[in-house]
């Protein structure tokens, strides 16, 4: 056999297996792409991450985009939410459900302690009067922030029509009126959306999230 014969067959292979294995590439690539609609349509479409429990993508004119759940929570498929770890189901996730602890009833307090005879005549009218100050702010604050949930239907359908301004295309907003609800402006048409209980809608990240209440 003619050597520059057989060297021309080896480099033949060479570039046949350079040529699988970049086809192999190409479709490992593709296949951690996630697919997303080409349109937009009247429901928010979400999907898991390939790895991470706690990322989700969201899509929007056919473009997954990627997102984080606040600390602590993960992406529920189910309910596409941002849940608690143990009821989002995650296959990748080894968080169990948590479990509350019971105070140990053998400790004694301890009875040793004397009041103290040193204080101010004073305090209590200093403490009334904090005590006054600081209702009157948080009755301020709660007033404020109830402004919104006693507009009329009247201002609420004003306010979704101007978040919903934008004729030309699909994005989601949150409600005017109630932080358990959000809109899907579809070409300016509002469709309002609800949060499953316990649930409420977190607009940086477009998606309903499990409400976590900081113990005090």
């Amino acid at each position: 056999m003619n050597v520059s014969y057989k060297y021309k067959i080896m480099d033949f292979e060479k570039i046949n297996m350079l040529r699988i294995l970049i086809l192999l590439g190409v479709l490992v690539w593709t296949e951690a792409i996630p697919v997303c609609p080409a349109v937009d349509g009247r429901n928010a479409v979400y999907i898991a991450h390939e790895t991470n429990c706690a990322k989700f993508y969201q899509c929007s004119n056919g473009i997954p985009y990627l997102f984080d759940c606040p600390v602590g929570l993960e992406f529920n498929p189910t309910l596409n939410v941002c849940d608690w770890p143990w009821a989002a189901g995650c296959q990748t996730s080894s968080t169990s459900a948590p479990t509350t602890s019971e105070p140990d009833s053998t400790e004694e307090p301890d009875s040793t302690e004397e009041p103290d005879s040193t204080e101010d005549p004073n305090s209590s009218d200093k403490s009334s009067d904090s005590s006054s100050s600081s209702s009157e702010s948080e009755s301020s604050s709660s007033s404020e922030s109830d402004s919104s949930e006693n507009d009329s239907e009247e201002i609420v359908s004003l306010r979704l029509q101007a978040k919903c301004s934008n004729l030309e295309n699909v994005y989601m907003t949150s409600h005017p009126k109630y932080q358990k609800k959000y809109v899907i402006c579809y070409f300016g048409d509002p469709i309002i959306k609800e949060c499953p209980a316990d649930f409420s809608y977190d607009s940086d990240i477009q998606i309903c999230v499990r409400k976590i209440i900081d113990s005090v």
